[in-house]
């Protein structure tokens, strides 16, 4: 387990039977039974010495919290002890070990980013309990020079959550580096008798011998699932619940729960560990898959395989799942998807969206359930200013951005008099009014049609009406295709200049052809942009799949980059969502569209070019980039973001 920085985990003994100087150092014991354990303990102190760790996690089920866990960060633990329950046997016993408060800060750290209720105490008034100081100065480090971390027991946790620590620990310590030791402090079963006539008997014992080897086998998922199941056949599920049970003999006890929370660590820890390199990246991707609009669901599902693919089907370097979503252009089906996906698949990351009215219904439901959000299409203007989330990231843009480039071009053309037309919803919306922020002249009309619409021919005929010198639509995928055929088809495309974001690409083209001809276009991003990344996606994306890609497709292949960027950052460790956030702001991987900046709201930085639909060197149309509109353009609605990074 040295991978990860753990070098050694330890199933302690703090009975005082064997946790007394006498006992550890002059081998006086009250029975011979007693002597097997006394051995193992000294080899255990043995073996850490071999290991020397930088530091020691010891969680002792007598150091006990009722709400939080308490990690202590203290920097120096130095005192007597007197153990409450056998003064007689463990007084005025003198210690004095370091402590180490930055690896204890990283695991509340952790803590509190994952929900879990704990505190950080930093005290030389903190009180250690016996299962803390008498396995260290008896066994473990009788020289008192390796750092140690105490971590309480908690009344009111329960085994998941004693699970998770376990698994924290073994991140945290990965995480700085640092090798430590974990020591669970119990007293094995913890059935405490007078007499060795009262001993337990062989079934109890065979209990012990379960646990202990499927822990030596390594079996730690049935370990795991061993002790939930000793707990549901008691109906327990809180420490507290068995107070009432201390009288009877035949129930769990206080001390036997301790135990258990103790093992729950000592499982989650091991199986934290020992999963790493089989944990598996899951990434829900949800899009528009059936439909018209399946097109563009296409193009953004075959970028995404493409960038698995081009990672060796390794999101950091972990194995990999992507579960695809359907939203069928609805709200309610988006956010239903992402529910499943959060809650029934446990994905780590959720993904895709290409109408924005569904990412307002997605992106609230992922970053409020912890999860972490990365649009490759959708960019409402709620989502880039007031309702930004530190889990939420878009590769493609804010809407207002594209329509604010094309608005900037007419402007400066001095073209004057323009009618604008988009689907009455959320990006339609956003599209007119960036358009409008850059764009002075006068606008003739402002139409907004019903989303998903086919049929344009009665807003073809009033726009013929009003006469403007030019127009501009936003209208992707499907309705992009009707309408600019029945535009062709009503003799307007050689007498009405059409200017539009959205409308005439790679998704589109193969279906208007040369109706598309003289259409100009604005875009962050073309297939004949000049950059390594770009020209490779490309290349390989139409000899894997047979036809151009667009850039739908190119910001899906980035958010899945990007997502790779950020869980190779934290070494595969899925729960340092701190760590990944960190890294995403970076954007610290290759992009098809070259340079690829955050601003503060996590929306892209990015130039905005001018296009135009030609005829291609084989005959077919094409977009081809014509010039530079925006250099490193920011969105207009960052300053509203209240995150500072």
């Amino acid at each position: 387990m040295s991978h990860s920085g753990l070098v050694g985990v330890y199933l302690s003994v703090h009975t005082p039977r064997y946790c007394t100087y006498d006992a550890a150092f002059a081998g006086k014991l009250a029975h011979p039974d007693f002597q097997a354990v006394r051995d193992g303990l000294v080899a255990q102190g043995r073996h850490v010495a071999t290991l020397a760790p930088d530091a020691i996690v010891i969680n002792s089920c007598h150091l006990i919290a009722t709400f939080p866990t308490v990690v202590d960060g203290t920097p120096r633990h130095a005192g007597v002890l007197t153990a409450q329950e056998a003064p007689e046997l463990i007084h005025g016993v003198a210690y004095d070990f370091p402590g180490d408060f930055e690896l204890a800060a990283a695991l509340v750290e952790r803590g509190r980013a994952a929900g879990l209720p704990c505190t950080l105490a930093n005290d030389v008034h903190y009180p250690l309990d016996y299962g803390t100081v008498m396995p260290v100065v008896c066994y473990l480090d009788r020289a008192q020079r390796i750092p140690v971390v105490p971590i309480s027991v908690c009344l009111s946790a329960d085994l998941d959550e004693s699970f998770a620590w376990g698994r924290h620990i073994a991140r945290a310590t990965a995480a700085l580096g640092r090798r430590a030791a974990f020591v669970a402090s119990g007293s094995v079963s913890h059935k405490l008798v007078r007499g060795p006539e009262r001993w337990p008997g062989a079934a109890e014992q065979e209990l012990d011998h379960r646990l202990a080897q499927l822990i030596a086998d390594g079996e730690y998922d049935k370990a795991w699932a061993w002790l939930r199941s000793v707990v549901r056949q008691r109906q327990l599920r809180h420490l507290a619940d068995v107070l009432e049970f201390r009288a009877k003999p035949k129930e769990a006890s206080v001390r036997v729960l301790r135990l258990m929370m103790i093992l729950g660590v000592v499982v989650g820890l091991l199986a934290g560990q020992a999963a790493r390199a089989a944990e598996t990246v899951k990434i829900g991707f949800i899009t528009s898959l059936s439909g018209p609009a399946g097109v563009i669901g296409k193009h953004m599902k075959d970028s995404v395989e493409l960038a698995l693919d081009h990672l060796g089907r390794k999101v950091g370097g972990l194995d990999t799942e992507v579960i695809y979503g359907d939203d069928q252009r609805k709200p309610d089906v988006g956010k239903q998807l992402a529910d499943e996906m959060l809650k029934k698949h446990k994905v780590n990351f959720v993904s895709g969206i290409i109408w924005s009215n569904v990412m307002l219904a997605v992106a609230p439901t992922v970053t409020g359930a912890g999860t972490i959000m990365v649009g490759t299409n959708a960019g409402p203007h709620e989502l880039s200013g007031k309702m930004c989330n530190e889990l939420y990231f878009t590769t493609s843009w804010q809407n207002d951005q594209t329509p604010e480039a094309m608005g900037k071009y007419m402007q400066d053309q001095g073209i004057n008099d323009v009618y604008a037309m988009a689907p009455n919803y959320a990006a339609g919306k956003d599209m007119i009014n960036g358009f409008k922020r850059y764009f002075k002249g006068r606008i003739v009309d402002e139409v907004y049609t019903k989303l998903g619409q086919q049929d344009y021919q009665a807003e073809i005929s009033q726009l013929r009406g009003k006469n403007p010198k030019a127009v501009f639509v936003f209208y992707p995928g499907d309705m992009g295709i009707q309408f600019l055929k029945q535009y062709a088809q009503a003799g307007l495309r050689d007498q009405i200049p059409l200017y539009s974001v959205y409308t005439v690409d790679e998704t589109t083209l193969p279906a208007v052809g040369d109706a598309a001809l003289g259409n100009f276009e604005a875009r962050y991003w073309s297939p004949d942009l000049k950059n390594e990344a770009s020209q490779r996606y490309v290349a390989d994306f139409k000899k894997k799949f047979g036809y151009t890609p667009s850039y739908y497709g190119a910001q899906s292949y980035d958010g899945i980059l990007l997502i790779d960027s950020a869980v190779r950052a934290v070494k595969g460790d899925l729960s340092d969502k701190k760590g990944m956030v960190a890294a995403m702001r970076k954007a610290d991987f290759k992009s098809t569209r070259g340079k690829f900046t955050f601003n503060v709201n996590h929306t892209p930085i990015e130039n905005f070019y001018l296009l135009r639909a030609v005829k291609g060197p084989g005959g077919e149309t094409e977009m081809q980039i014509q010039k530079t509109i925006f250099e490193n353009h920011k969105d207009a609605y960052y300053h509203e973001c209240p995150m500072k990074w």
